[in-house]
């Protein structure tokens, strides 16, 4: 019996119905074939989308985010293959040593769990190289990005950062507020952007509050007493 497969059988026979015992083997089937993780539609769309990451720099920014995430995963993931080998190890030695066979069953059974553990690590292991491939490819594409002075990459940022506020204005500027917004877009834009803002959708929720008139302070107690 494989891994994969490992305490498959055992587990459907606790199922009395034989339409779901049937459903179940399929989808232990399924399993094995269905790619886990993110696809590259999802990577490239969603992950590194043109919204919030419409400049070249920022594209690639995000990517390295994303293979360094992959990489301390990586480095832990293998930690802790190595971690349940040798747990498996010590449990079937103490089974082997067991006198007790009910004892020795239960140290078994702890045994091929840590095993399906191990097999579920592994694929994982699997998945993360597939998706950092993608990412890969959008830091080798960007060589000019390798190395930059703080400087240049500060100035890089800026822009980044700046053409996602231009994407997602009404977010970024109840998040971050005006200041944040005319050093991105500027004095001019901006004002352009809350004078269509306030047509189109009204003003913001804090701003009916500007000033605070009217608006009672709490004091000592939880209900202002």
């Amino acid at each position: 019996m494989s891994v994969k497969t490992l305490g498959t059988a055992e587990a459907l026979g606790r199922l009395q119905d034989p339409g779901d015992r049937e459903m179940f083997a399929a989808v232990a089937q399924v399993m094995g074939g269905f790619p886990q993780g993110h696809s590259r539609l999802q990577i490239e769309s969603f992950i590194l989308n043109a919204i919030e990451y419409g400049t070249p720099y920022g594209r690639y920014q995000q990517a390295c985010v994303e293979l360094a995430s992959r990489y301390w995963q990586l480095v832990d993931g293998h930690y802790e293959l190595r971690k349940l080998e040798v747990q498996r190890r010590l449990l079937e030695r103490q089974a082997a040593e067991q006198g007790d066979d009910l004892k020795r069953e239960l140290l078994e059974i702890e045994a091929e769990r840590l095993a399906l553990r191990a097999e579920g690590r592994r694929q994982g292991l699997l998945t993360l190289a597939r998706e950092a491939r993608v990412f890969y490819e959008v830091y080798e594409a960007h060589p000019e990005f390798h190395e930059l002075a703080e400087e240049e990459r500060a100035d890089l940022e800026a822009a980044q950062w700046a053409h996602k506020a231009t994407q997602m204005p009404l977010v970024f500027e109840e998040r971050y507020g005006p200041e944040f917004m005319r050093q991105a877009l500027g004095d001019g834009l901006y004002e352009q952007f809350v004078a269509a803002r306030r047509q189109a959708v009204g003003v913001l929720p804090r701003e009916l509050f500007s000033g605070g008139g009217g608006v009672r302070q709490l004091g000592p107690g939880v209900n202002g007493r």
